[in-house]
């Protein structure tokens, strides 16, 4: 289980985060290859965010949290 906070103007288009390795990643949303979502999640993946593939992403609105690989949500 991973929680990642990230900022509302990625939350509004990331649907499905999938990073193996270090900075291998693929996603799926309405800017599918976006350089600055690639850039982003080079950042987070630099900063030892670790991200693992996941068939839900829920989004709680209270606190704007990506969660991946799991079908519930935490606060």
């Amino acid at each position: 289980m991973i929680v990642i906070s990230l900022p509302e103007e990625q939350l509004n288009f990331l649907v499905r985060l999938n990073i193996q390795g270090p900075l291998h990643y693929s996603y799926f949303g309405d800017r599918v290859g976006d350089d600055k979502a690639k850039q982003q999640l080079r950042a987070m993946a630099e900063q030892g965010y670790v991200i693992f593939d996941g068939m839900d992403v829920k989004i709680t609105e209270k606190v704007k949290k990506l969660v991946v690989g799991k079908s519930f949500f935490h606060e």
